[in-house]
């Protein structure tokens, strides 16, 4: 997070509509008053709120504006969305001002979009940049993080917050061995030359597809869709110390959290009738089962973890696979960012200083715009609050604002001049004027 740059009068942005004028209404919390200067319906259910108000011990007037939902409306839903091209090698994005999402990246019927996680850069030429935290799109992981804090975007509006962690999908075998997903839908023939490791499988996942098993490899057909439907990504060096504890690459995961309940999943396998017995053998092809996906394991080597592993589960009286899917209340997270701190848990604020945030971060030197998502009982917001050339809030300060104004629970995105609040075809609302380039947004959608 820069420090400031430019002194320059922040302009209304959102304009286009009729300002509503009224009395302040005094409060007697940190807000002390409270004007409303503008109301838009932007689609049924979601409105815009531009207001203005003024706060205990806080030089001058705050700008707010309040974008809001009831939790469940099923035309709304919220997106982590990538302002810049992404390159898989090193997680790195390519920076772009939140408006570019007009024209690239932006979920189907967006109505707005807000900053993001807190980010790093990592080039100047093009600038790029790493999120801070954890990252997923549309259940595509673009960054693991370390398990800080974080939201999960579900459907209908909905999100949860929590320190979840992306681990590796597992099969589970008899004896305690396990294998990992080391590719999906590959050519068999590619198996033999490394594609897997003897601790992995590969997963085909096209229903009505024929597989034919390659020569040093076995297959079976599960009658269950959790490996195709968990997390995508790519992670290098895992060790399966369940399996052969060597380096490798896996692609399929899932979210755990502390404080979520596992959720073990038995995968049936299915007998296929193109195949003699439950696990077909060289030269015999499988169909991938609606609903169901076809795994290959090799056997032409030495330790043959998951081969025999199937083998052995495949001939118990009720065969099936056993694992495990993402951890209870995670399960329907579409996209997951990171965020710090928690501002406001349970109705009450934040009011000392969290390990991941610096010093800087807390006060901005005095104040700053601040950008947060709230949840306020049944209604949830996204809101940017800030005074005029780039002054604002105090981290405790903006939390305890929320919590006057009824957040129930809120978390911080990056602030400063990377607060930014903006509409298609709007300007952005920042505190300097000027949009900064970014690697992510929180944009929000609504379709139907």
């Amino acid at each position: 997070m820069s420090p400031k740059l430019f002194t320059r009068l922040v302009g209304i942005g959102l304009v286009g509509f009729m300002a509503i004028s009224g009395t302040a209404t005094a409060w007697a919390g940190p807000v002390t008053t409270k004007v409303l200067i503008s109301r838009k319906t932007l689609k049924p259910g979601v409105t815009l709120v531009h207001s203005r108000i003024t706060v205990r011990g806080v030089f001058g007037a705050q700008e707010v504006y309040k974008i809001a939902w009831k939790v469940g409306n099923r035309h709304v839903s919220l997106h982590s969305s990538l302002l810049g091209p992404y390159d898989g090698s090193s997680t790195w994005i390519t920076d772009h001002p939140i408006s570019h999402l007009a024209s690239s990246g932006a979920p189907a019927g967006m109505l707005a979009a807000m900053t993001g996680d807190y980010s790093i850069y990592k080039s100047w030429s093009p600038t790029r940049s790493i999120t801070s935290g954890i990252l997923m799109q549309n259940r595509k992981v673009f960054r693991f993080g370390t398990g800080s804090l974080a939201v999960g975007y579900k459907p209908n509006g909905r999100f949860t917050f929590g320190h979840p962690i992306l681990r590796p999908m597992r099969l589970e075998f008899p004896g305690g061995t396990s294998a990992t997903v080391g590719v999906f839908n590959p050519a068999p023939a590619t198996l033999a030359g490394g594609a897997i490791r003897s601790d992995q499988v590969a997963v085909y996942t096209h229903a009505g597809q024929t597989i034919t098993v390659p020569a040093g490899a076995i297959g079976v057909a599960l009658s269950s869709d959790a490996l195709a439907t968990e997390l995508r990504g790519s992670q290098t060096g895992f060790k399966n110390a369940k399996g052969v504890n060597k380096p490798e690459s896996v692609v399929a995961f899932r979210i755990t959290e502390s404080t979520a309940e596992r959720r073990p999943v038995s995968m049936p396998i299915a007998a296929p009738g193109s195949c003699a017995a439950n696990v077909c053998q060289p030269a015999e092809s499988v169909a991938v089962p609606n609903g169901g996906v076809v795994l290959l394991a090799r056997t032409d080597t030495t330790n043959q973890v998951a081969a025999a592993g199937l083998q052995a589960q495949a001939a118990l009286g009720t065969p099936a696979v056993n694992t495990a899917i993402d951890d209870a209340g995670w399960g329907n997270v579409s996209d997951l960012t990171g965020g710090k701190p928690m501002l406001v848990t349970a109705g009450h604020a934040i009011s000392t200083r969290p390990d991941s945030v610096d010093s800087w971060q807390w006060d901005c030197g005095g104040g700053c715009w601040r950008p947060a998502l709230v949840r306020s009982g049944s209604s949830a917001w996204m809101i940017l609050i800030g005074g005029k050339s780039g002054m604002g809030l105090t981290m405790p300060r903006f939390a305890s604002v929320l919590a006057d104004m009824g957040a129930t629970d809120a978390l911080g995105f990056d602030n400063n001049n990377s607060a930014e609040l903006w509409r298609p075809g709007h300007r952005p609302i920042t505190g300097y004027g000027y949009e900064r380039l970014l690697p992510t947004a929180t944009t929000l959608s609504y379709r139907g």
